[in-house]
């Protein structure tokens, strides 16, 4: 724990943990596959699935075409898919 000074006041704080680094090989590929996989089985187009997963269309058709995938769009995607962003690293 951590103490931390607000106000005045000494309040304690837990630690944050620390994510698991990402190690390996980004595996766009299986990106793409779980990501066609859950548009077929919801019945969604590509448009409503980016809506769902809160990124925009062409995004979503880069990475299903496995031209490129940014990072900052790895949490959001995974959320809607309910995976890990470390399950899309090879070891």
């Amino acid at each position: 724990m951590t103490d931390v000074k607000i106000s005045g006041k000494v309040s304690k704080l837990k630690s944050i943990p620390k994510e698991k680094p990402l190690n390996g090989k980004f595996d766009i590929s299986h990106l793409a596959k779980i990501i066609i996989q859950k548009r077929v089985d919801d019945n969604l187009g590509l448009r409503e699935a980016a809506k769902s997963c809160k990124v925009s269309y062409p995004t979503l058709h880069r990475i299903e075409t496995k031209k490129t995938c940014r990072i900052e769009h790895l949490p959001a995607i995974c959320n809607w898919l309910g995976i890990t962003i470390q399950s899309l690293f090879n070891k």
